[in-house]
């Protein structure tokens, strides 16, 4: 891109919603302003399949750390192109039973994602009532979906767009947490998940990407994932045995925990009582019931007054 105007080739990555959000997002707002360049990307759509230069960006040779281009616009289904509310502006993820799009709300001023399910007809009405149900409780700790709407055999759950700010980004980026700074984050984690199961709700996948870091500290998401509301309406104890996962995770630095594969447990920072590894080993085990009880225990592993004391002269 030269210094007034955007290139072809990255007009044409922009159609295709190829470039990253930070790239995207002034080439955006340089089309609202400039007339020509706004020409020039309806004349590329209209050339769209045909055209030379398409063609030879589409055989060029990538570098090996750029991802395979997600899909384009034209790729988008029918139902979302011409939303009444939202306006899809990328496409973020694909999986086998669900689509997640980058959308402008054009109720509120918060970028939106908005996920399309496709499930049965059962699954669909369960997770509607959920959302309908967090939405209307307003549980603490709790970020769920702001919208929710039939599209046939389709289900489309909007929430706000938030990008970089969970606790598996923090590991990513950090590597494992200490203890102190871990002990927190499960108790606000077990709040959340206390309330939800008071009305009778379990988040059923809870996973570090779910677990967003806000001013007020830790929210929670991924709720009525389509293959658990059609299998678990409640289960405390796969929540506590999920909340041990994360805290393992987030002690050993693994964000992606294999269920199939060993845990890690050899991995643990060395200055982790031994009480409290026995504790978490307990947990993703399934012998609490409920999340409460498991950070309860790891409470009282992690609470005598010399452990403490000796990890703040360790690392004072």
């Amino acid at each position: 891109m030269n210094e007034s105007h955007p290139s072809d080739e990255v007009l044409v990555d922009f159609v295709h919603g190829r470039l990253r959000h930070r790239l995207a997002e002034p080439i955006e707002a340089h089309l609202k302003t400039c007339g020509v360049c706004a020409a020039r990307l309806v004349e590329l759509e209209s050339t769209i399949s045909s055209d030379s230069l398409t063609e030879q960006i589409r055989n060029a040779v990538l570098p090996v750390d750029v991802p395979t281009p997600l899909p384009g616009r034209n790729d988008w289904p029918d139902k979302l192109k011409n939303h009444p509310r939202f306006r899809i502006l990328s496409l973020l993820s694909r999986g086998t039973d669900e689509s997640i799009y980058l959308a402008e709300d054009r109720t509120r001023p918060q970028r939106a994602a908005v996920k399309l399910v496709i499930g049965d007809s059962l699954a669909l009405l369960r997770i509607a009532e959920l959302i309908r149900l967090l939405a209307i409780h307003k549980l603490p700790r709790m970020d769920p979906p702001f919208a929710v709407e039939q599209l046939g055999e389709q289900l489309l759950i909007a929430e706000d767009y938030r990008s970089g700010a969970t606790l598996r980004e923090v590991v990513c980026s950090r590597g494992r947490l200490t203890l102190p700074e871990v002990v927190p984050y499960a108790q606000q984690i077990a709040e959340a998940l206390t309330a939800a199961h008071a009305l009778g709700l379990s988040h059923g996948d809870l996973q570090l990407k779910d677990c967003f870091l806000t001013e007020s500290g830790i929210a929670l998401r991924g709720w009525a994932r389509r293959r658990i509301c059609e299998t678990v309406l409640h289960d405390p104890r796969a929540d506590a045995t999920a909340l041990g996962r994360c805290l393992l995770g987030l002690l050993t630095g693994h964000t992606l925990l294999d269920s199939r594969g060993p845990l890690p447990f050899g991995e643990l920072w060395a200055d982790v009582p031994t009480a409290v590894t026995e504790v978490i080993r307990s947990i993703t085990r399934a012998k609490f019931a409920t999340p409460q009880e498991a950070v309860d225990a790891l409470m009282k592993a992690a609470s005598p007054k010399r452990w403490w004391q000796r990890w703040s002269l360790i690392h004072s």
